[in-house]
């Protein structure tokens, strides 16, 4: 391993340490540029699977284009929710290999039978937990894992992505558990997830 690409290394690993996001984004900017420049200089490639999406900053947040992902990963099997119901959990594995969850972003359709809206009602109404493995919750109160809805992460018309930064290997299990908030009777909503992933350089 060259001695560029153990820099970008040491940097990423303390931008996992940091709590500051300014300077969690200093760190890992600076680390990209580093895996970046190998790249071009031919000292790493990308394995030929990848494609490389660009995707815009979102307003407001810490997240800049240079982040940009090796792939987004498809949460598949996403359940349709009754009003007044919680999903069982619905999984995503890491089958690629290891590296970094960078982002997620999340919508709520409408499937109620001649429905399909998609808009503030049904980002404000549909909740999600997080959990990685067996017990490491991602979404808490504080003390216990609970729900955030569509909205508080992903904006009322579900097109911000959530800026969220996580190491995991093939070994880990991510799953997805779903509320919906709105009363019996209310609309039937199926949940739409994806994840910003960059690969691991000593990974490929």
């Amino acid at each position: 391993m060259s001695t560029n690409l153990q820099r970008a290394l040491d940097l990423l690993s303390r931008s996992q340490q940091t709590t500051d996001p300014w300077e969690m984004q200093r760190l890992a900017r600076d680390a990209y540029a580093i895996i970046g420049d190998e790249r071009k200089a031919g000292g790493l490639s990308a394995p030929a699977h990848h494609s490389v999406v660009q995707h815009p900053p979102v307003t407001g947040s810490f997240v800049e284009p240079d982040l940009a992902p090796d792939r987004v990963l498809v949460v598949e099997n996403t359940p349709t929710v009754n009003a007044n119901t919680t999903s069982n959990p619905v999984r995503l594995e890491f089958a690629s290999g290891a590296g970094f969850i960078i982002g997620i972003r999340g919508s709520a359709v409408d499937f109620t039978v001649g429905a399909g809206g998609a808009g503030p009602l049904e980002q404000a109404s549909l909740g999600m937990q997080m959990r990685l493995n067996a017990g490491e919750e991602l979404i808490t109160n504080g003390v216990a894992a609970d729900f955030a809805t569509f909205a508080s992460l992903f904006g009322h018309d579900g097109q911000e992505w959530f800026p969220l930064r996580r190491y995991v290997t093939a070994k880990d299990v991510a799953r997805f558990t779903f509320r919906n908030f709105q009363l019996a009777g209310g609309s039937n909503l199926r949940p739409f997830l994806a994840i910003k992933f960059l690969q691991d350089p000593r990974a490929c």
